[in-house]
């Protein structure tokens, strides 16, 4: 369930095949990355330019569709990984 928080348009979660290679690469950059089910969701910290507090500016007509899914694509809330 979504609190509003807006954490999930400060940061980008991106899922990636796992490999020891990638693995390598990701931490000689000093990315954070967590391995799930077979795969690395790498965190990049990014504020999204729409962001205004903790609400999007744009109206839901004009979100792409990832925005208005989220977190429906199985993604956890980002709000709940701190606390």
């Amino acid at each position: 369930m979504c609190n509003r928080c807006g954490e999930c348009c400060r940061v980008l979660v991106m899922p990636f095949g796992d490999s020891e290679q990638l693995r390598e690469f990701l931490d000689a950059r000093g990315l954070v990355w967590t391995a799930r089910s077979g795969r690395l969701n790498v965190t990049v910290e990014h504020v999204c330019p729409h962001l205004k507090g903790n609400d999007c500016d744009l109206h839901n007509g004009e979100k792409p569709v990832a925005c208005r899914l989220f977190p429906a694509q199985g993604q956890e809330c980002l709000g709940g990984r701190n606390g």
